[in-house]
Parts: C-alpha cells; structure tokens; sequence
C-alpha cells in the first residue's frame, strides 16, 4: 500500500466524464526484426513475466475514508493480464489514417477505477505487415521521466532479454474501510507539514517574479488568468480525434542553429503558426498571444524513479 502524493491524488480528482487524465502511449513496431518471430501469445508471454518490473501496474485505486487524506494504491487481488491486454485487428485498410481513427474510439473513455488504472491493445493488421502498441495509463500513477523509467525497465535493447527472476503474484490483503481510515488520520499531518511550506514558498516566489519584472517594465509572467477568451474555451465533447504526423529533427536543428534559438523554440513557434491558422479558419482574430502550460521535470526522491508525479508546470506565451 502507498499514499498518492498531491499531484497525484490532482489527477484524479479533476478528471470527468469528458476531460480525461489518463496519457497515451504508442509504439510501432516491425516484427520482422525479431529474431525468435513475432507472436501475440510470446508478447502476452514475455509481458507476464516482466510485469513485476512496473508494479503499479497491479495497483488499483483505493478511497480514503470521509476525504480524509489522499487516496492510496493497493494491490488488486483479481488483478487479470488478459483483461489489460487485448489483441485486436486494424481496420482496413491497415493504413496511418485507419490507426489514428482506432486510436481515437479507445482514448475517448474513462479507464475503471475498479482496476488498476491501464489498458493495452496489440494492434495487428498495418500497412507493411507491422503493428501498434497502443497504451493508456492513468497520469496518478506516474509522470513523464517516471513513465520513460519504467518503459525502459519492461523494455530493453538486447534481442531475447529475460528477467533473472520472476516472483509468484502474492498481493496484499485489501485494507478495510476502518483501518484506511486510521491510517488516513495518521497520515494528515504529515502530509500538511509537508505540503504548506512548498505552497507558501510557491505564493512568496510568485510574487517575487511579478515585482522583478515590474521594476525591469516587462510584461507580468504569464499566467492562466490572463488566458483570453478563445474558441478553445469551451466544454470539451464526449469524443476525441487524434491526428498526428512525423517531422524531420533534423530540420528543427537547422533552424535552430540559423537562429541562434533551442529546438523547443523552433517547436513552439511551429505550434503558434499552427494554433493561428485553426483559428483564423474558425473565423477568431487572434489579436494577442495565447498562453501555453510547460511541464518541467522535478527532482524525484530515492527509490521513486518509476512512480508518482514530481513534475511542475510553467506559463509561456504562444505568439500566435
């Protein structure tokens, strides 16, 4: 059993119906690179015998008693592979189009919280005889950083790798309501001790920030509240379409360096051309600049590599 962290517990909390908190993780791959050959049943197989290596991936929500602390992950004791694991064909014709319409009807759902929070479809059938791993995982489980540690412990380079030991599943017994609740009202205060200061901390730099650039006469540091009113604000619909496409690096690098900017400068600006255009077409005069959230990776506490959301978020505008 774990205690959710702030961020976590958010991410939960603030999910509905329509807006969803889980992410979307999508592999393509060959499977004629692989030198045993490609099967559903040995990935079923070898997925089994290193789910171990992830172990919130056998965790399932459980509710603090009367909201008294943030929730906690425990084991599922009817945790079913076969459930999470599912192997279906893409329609066809198999091709970019068809992936990204079969991608969006299984984004566009709530996960069960009555299991651990992740479903995973081995899509068979595309163009040029390869498939798709397509994943969605809660964000309370883990951020970004904690994603890509985790991929690369049930994932690795090295053709016919094996985990050394595999350990019978053995979960813990689930916690009553009574002893959630007790361990709810230990934990309290320890979890307002920590998060107080961080929050006054957070208020007095805010504040800092605002002053520096007043005196310098640079525009206040952007914000969510300063967000104008755009088409985008709106109620989000029940469904999702997902669209995406491959951009060479190299040219972003070129760029870059002609500039004398980042490539995540080249990027954003190639987001605000893009945001301009869509709202132009929606017939919106984007007469000022819109407002942007980047996350940024936070320092993560020994023997958390793979779990809990330790990023913060920063305001940039978008000059669209």
């Amino acid at each position: 059993m774990i205690r959710m962290g702030g961020a976590d517990a958010f991410m939960l909390t603030n999910e509905t119906p329509r807006a969803y908190m889980h992410t979307f993780k999508v592999a393509i791959l060959d499977p004629t690179t692989d030198p045993e050959g490609w099967s559903f049943e040995k990935y079923y197989k070898d997925t089994s015998e290193r789910i171990h290596l992830i172990p919130y991936f056998r965790w399932k929500y459980a509710p603090s008693p009367l909201g008294i602390s943030h929730p906690m992950w425990v084991d599922d004791p009817d945790f079913n592979l076969r459930y999470h694991l599912r192997r279906v064909s893409c329609p066809a014709p198999g091709d970019h189009r068809a992936l990204c319409e079969f991608m969006s009807s299984v984004y566009a759902y709530q996960l069960d919280r009555s299991r651990p929070l992740w479903m995973s479809w081995v899509v068979e059938g595309l163009a040029d005889g390869k498939i798709a791993i397509v994943t969605l995982v809660h964000h309370a489980y883990v951020d970004g950083v904690g994603a890509a540690w985790g991929l690369q412990q049930l994932y690795r380079p090295e053709p016919g790798w094996k985990p050394d030991h595999v350990p019978p599943w053995q979960p813990r017994l689930w916690p009553s309501w009574g002893k959630r609740l007790l361990w709810g009202i230990g934990d309290l205060p320890r979890v307002v001790i920590k998060q107080l200061p961080k929050v006054v901390s957070g208020i007095r730099k805010k504040r800092a920030l605002d002053k520096r650039h007043e005196a310098l006469g640079k525009p206040p540091h952007p914000s969510p509240t300063k967000m104008p009113q755009t088409p985008f604000n709106q109620a989000l619909s029940y469904g999702r379409t997902f669209v995406c496409d491959s951009m060479p690096l190299d040219k972003f690098k070129a760029i870059s360096k002609g500039l004398g900017g980042t490539i995540n400068d080249v990027f954003m600006c190639c987001v605000a051309g893009a945001i301009r255009e869509l709202l132009q077409d929606m017939d919106y005069d984007p007469v000022q600049p819109l407002i942007g959230g980047t996350p940024f990776a936070g320092m993560r506490p020994e023997g958390w590599q793979g779990l809990g959301n330790f990023a913060t978020v920063d305001y940039c505008w978008i000059h669209s």
